[in-house]
């Protein structure tokens, strides 16, 4: 199941067993990817694996103006193969000058 992952984060395992039974039957991995808070977090929900996983976008005014610019930029492949799970990171290399140049931009746009 895909989800932001801002609503109803700890009803998401009954939400994905009630709206999607017919895929949950058949399951054998049952898991839920979400993103909106940028860092990543694995967390076993009783044999229901919710991953939490960063993203690869730049970090926009408001982020920068609250301090959330930690986090590293990564895209995620999963692969699934029968029963057994993959997870694999691929980091995600930026230009730090050009991020720093854009980030006293913003800060300049905020004050």
């Amino acid at each position: 199941m895909l989800a932001h992952g801002d609503l109803a984060p700890k009803n998401l395992p009954m939400l994905f067993a009630n709206e999607f039974g017919g895929v949950w039957s058949l399951s054998h991995s049952r898991e839920i990817h979400k993103g909106h808070f940028h860092n990543e977090k694995t967390v076993d929900n009783g044999g229901v694996i919710s991953r939490q996983l960063g993203t690869v976008k730049p970090n926009d005014k408001y982020e920068i103006m609250n301090g959330w610019t930690l986090s590293k930029k990564e895209l995620y492949a999963l692969e699934y193969i029968n029963v057994i799970s993959h997870f694999v990171v691929f980091s995600f290399i930026f230009d730090d000058e050009l991020c720093k140049q854009n980030c006293k931009t913003l800060m300049k746009e905020i004050n």
